[in-house]
C-alpha cells in the first residue's frame, strides 16, 4: 500500500528537483493528467527560495492549473501567497472596449511581484507570454506607492498619472 503523505511524494519527485536545480539543460514535467500537475508542481515549489514559470497551452488551463496549485498549497499548509497568475488579455488591441479592472489589476500585481524579485510562482499561458509589455524601466518609474495616511497633492498626482 502506498502513502500519500507528503514525505512519500516528495521523495519520489526527488529526480525532478534534481534535474530543475541543475544549471545544464531545461527540465519539463509533461504528461501529468488532470490535478497531478498542480499537485506535482505544488511539492516541487515547496522548498526554497527559488522562483517557477509555468506556462499552460491555453488561458482556461492555466486558470485551472493555478487553482490546483491554490488548493494543494492549502493542504500542504502553505500560504497560496506565493502563486500569480498572469493572465492574457480578453481584448484585441483594436477593440474599443478595456479590458476588466480585475484583468488589469492582476497582471500590474504580477509584474510587480517580478519587479521586486519576490518569491513567486508564475503561472501564465503561451498567449500571454507572447503579448508585449512596457519595458522594465518605464514600468518601474510608473508605479506609485500609496499609503494610508499619506498625503498627495492633486496636481502632482493628475500630471504623474498623465505621464
Amino acid at each position: 500500500m502506498v502513502s500519500f503523505s507528503p514525505t512519500y511524494w516528495e521523495q519520489a519527485l526527488q529526480p525532478i528537483r534534481n534535474a530543475v536545480r541543475a544549471t545544464r539543460g531545461r527540465p519539463c514535467l509533461t504528461g501529468a493528467q488532470g490535478s497531478a500537475a498542480g499537485f506535482a508542481l505544488s511539492l516541487l515549489s515547496r522548498t526554497g527560495n527559488d522562483s517557477y514559470l509555468v506556462v499552460a497551452q491555453s488561458d482556461e488551463a492555466a486558470e485551472r492549473l493555478h487553482d490546483d496549485l491554490q488548493f494543494f498549497s492549502g493542504l500542504l499548509g502553505r500560504s497560496p501567497e506565493s502563486l500569480a497568475l498572469f493572465p492574457e488579455w480578453e481584448t484585441l488591441p483594436y477593440e474599443a472596449t478595456p479590458p476588466s479592472v480585475d484583468l488589469i489589476a492582476r497582471r500590474m500585481r504580477t509584474l510587480h511581484r517580478l519587479a521586486e524579485h519576490v518569491r513567486t510562482v508564475l503561472v501564465t499561458s503561451v498567449p500571454a507570454l507572447i503579448q508585449r509589455l512596457v519595458p522594465l524601466s518605464v514600468f518601474l518609474e510608473a508605479r506609485l506607492r500609496l499609503r494610508p495616511g499619506d498625503a498627495v497633492e492633486r496636481e502632482a498626482l493628475v500630471a504623474r498619472l498623465l505621464r
